[in-house]
């Protein structure tokens, strides 16, 4: 009996606390990717950062990274790790991370906020996953879908985010 319980089970994916998640159809191949990848990231220090990727805003992705390293967690990017190679690594990133932020910055031409992080944030609280969301003073008159419906923190300048941010990983502890 024991033998069977040990053996590994397709579409089932472990924490190393003995917490067993079944996986949906589109992860279900991937729960040997997924238990690697906690080997090599201590889920317990995994943020997952959902923020636009942009040329113009990879200083601002870099900073965050930094302030989550320096505060001792793994700062978990979609385009950074791939577990799945397609459209549903930022969920199965979702399942290997702890924590989350969702950043949701300045708005663009024709573009308030990005439907991807809204994605993303969705899967993380759909874990019931805690997150910190964070929105930009400019996106105020915007009115989010009902996954936003969590209070967040608003934003202006750089300074501001950091300080939101590491006060955020402080109480984490």
């Amino acid at each position: 009996m024991l033998e069977i319980y040990n053996q590994r089970q397709t579409g089932i994916f472990r924490l190393y606390n003995g917490k067993q998640i079944k996986l949906g159809n589109s992860l279900s191949g991937h729960s040997d990717e997924l238990n690697d990848f906690i080997k090599k990231n201590d889920y317990e220090k995994n943020i997952f950062l959902m923020i636009k990727y942009r040329d113009d805003n990879e200083l601002l992705r870099s900073s965050i990274e930094t302030w989550i390293r320096v505060k001792g967690y793994n700062c978990i990017i979609a385009n950074q790790n791939n577990i799945t190679h397609d459209v549903y690594n930022p969920i199965a990133l979702s399942y290997v991370c702890k924590y989350g932020i969702a950043v949701f910055d300045e708005a663009e031409e024709n573009s308030a906020y990005s439907p991807n992080v809204s994605y993303e944030l969705g899967s993380m609280q759909s874990q019931f996953k805690k997150c910190l969301i964070i929105k930009h003073r400019g996106l105020r008159q915007y009115n989010f879908f009902d996954i936003l419906k969590d209070d967040g923190k608003e934003y202006n300048a750089q300074t501001e985010l950091k300080s939101i941010i590491q006060e955020w990983i402080d109480g984490l502890n």
